[in-house]
């Protein structure tokens, strides 16, 4: 099944940093996220985004990540830092959201497969605008540079529906482009593959992935003809 034009292709996470936040949006990054969750390495306050200047209007969304947060304090979060979008990363339920008016929300999975299922539905089922498949880990909530289980997602699950996928986990400089490939997701998502500890980003490495992820995309959108 075909999923519904995403609003991103290529999204970095776990900024901490405004000059790697304007870097990664002049190297072509339409999405940038930030770790609003206190117990992460790339915990940012939501005041220190907020007074940041918003280069990427009209050109990337900000993405504001969350774990397990009361809805209320999502959305003055949201309004505090300026968010395009939210990432809920924990163990949320969509029943808990029905009343959500702030900006639209993706929910991240660490897909397994058939035990993974039922949670797909009931987020797709909520209007979610996206999936982001993580790699399994039930302890840290993300950021680990476990690479995601490529196997389970070819072909596209079908509980993912016309919902865009996202795809994390392990992704770098070296391999976006076999995952792009592979798996045909409608985005990518990194942190910890374009560091060089948490929250701080390598230059070098930034260009790198978003330069190959780029191009593998235009890639799948002009198979080559012939042969």
């Amino acid at each position: 099944m075909q999923s519904i034009k995403p609003d991103f292709r290529i999204k970095i996470c776990g900024i901490v940093d405004q000059r790697d936040y304007q870097l990664a949006v002049q190297l072509g990054a339409d999405a940038v996220g930030f770790n609003f969750y206190a117990g992460s390495p790339r915990y940012i306050a939501p005041e220190e985004v907020g007074a940041w200047s918003h280069p990427s209007q009209g050109k990337a969304l900000r993405v504001g990540v969350f774990v397990d947060a009361d809805p209320s304090w999502v959305a003055q979060v949201a309004k505090t830092a300026k968010l395009d979008r939210i990432q809920l990363h924990g163990s949320e339920r969509p029943e808990d959201w029905v009343d959500w008016s702030g900006p639209p929300r993706m929910k991240a999975i660490g897909w397994r497969g058939d035990p993974d299922v039922a949670c797909a539905e009931s987020w797709v089922a909520s209007g979610v605008s996206g999936l982001l498949v993580d790699a399994y880990a039930p302890v840290e909530k993300g950021g680990t540079g476990r690479i995601a289980r490529w196997d389970l997602l070819v072909p596209r699950p079908r509980s993912f529906g016309s919902t865009p996928m996202i795809l994390a986990g392990g992704l770098r400089p070296g391999n976006v482009a076999e995952a792009i490939e592979a798996v045909q997701p409608d985005a990518v998502d990194t942190a910890s593959g374009v560091e060089t500890a948490p929250g701080k980003k390598d230059p070098a490495k930034l260009a790198a992935f978003i330069q190959e992820a780029i191009a593998a995309f235009a890639r799948l959108r002009s198979p080559v003809e012939g042969g």
